[in-house]
């Protein structure tokens, strides 16, 4: 339930941004029939992952609990003094700060897949590429795209099954919420607009988590 509860507060928060970009849960089969999956990211680049990812570094503290919510692992995370993080991932080795990622570090963990932020770390997608280190950038704005974020953590983790039950599981705990409330439809309306805008910040890489908020 944790896990959960963590992912929920993320995930309830956003229709105040605007302007999403590609979404990077358009995904499907590669093109070529050996490989495991190709991503669209929330640049439009188009990332082939010609097997399951085995060596997953996140370059955002906030996707750890989407990681989590599938039963991923990473070898690698950026640091940050802000957020929750799953305790199976506080020990994991550190690649700098979210702000100021340490390239050598990351480089050397020889990673397979690299799951960064579109808005901090656009900047060392070339490095990476020229470094033949699949990447994908992504920065969920809305609650539907948080949970197509779910989806995409259990396809790349070969477990699309549970992607789609974390994702269902927000909508199931949104619900339970708002059903405790005066069922006046505007009240209703709002509250539910309100949780989904509070998730959404919660994935945002330099928001202060809401989970207490939500949760105690």
């Amino acid at each position: 339930m944790k896990i959960f509860r963590a992912v929920l507060a993320a995930a309830l928060c956003l229709t105040v941004f605007s302007g999403c970009g590609p979404n990077a849960e358009n995904t499907k089969p590669a093109s070529d029939d050996k490989a495991f999956l190709t991503i669209t990211d929330d640049t439009g680049r188009t990332v082939v992952l010609p097997e399951k990812p085995e060596r997953v570094v996140s370059l955002a503290t906030s996707y750890l609990n989407m990681i989590d919510a599938v039963g991923g692992k990473i070898v690698g995370r950026a640091s940050s003094k802000i957020g929750e993080m799953p305790e199976t991932m506080k020990n994991v080795p550190e690649v700098g700060f979210v702000y100021n990622i340490n390239m050598e570090s990351l480089i050397g963990l020889k990673p397979d897949l690299v799951i960064a932020n579109k808005n901090q770390h656009e900047k060392f997608l070339p490095l990476l590429e020229s470094n033949k280190i699949p990447v994908i950038a992504i920065n969920p704005k809305t609650y539907d795209e948080v949970k197509d974020k779910l989806i995409l953590m259990g396809k790349i983790y070969g477990v699309p099954e549970k992607g789609e039950a974390a994702a269902a599981k927000l909508d199931q705990q949104v619900k339970a919420v708002t059903e405790k409330l005066p069922k006046d439809a505007t009240i209703q309306k709002r509250s539910r607009e309100l949780m989904q805008r509070r998730t959404v910040q919660n994935w945002q890489p330099t928001a202060q988590p809401v989970s207490h908020w939500m949760y105690g």
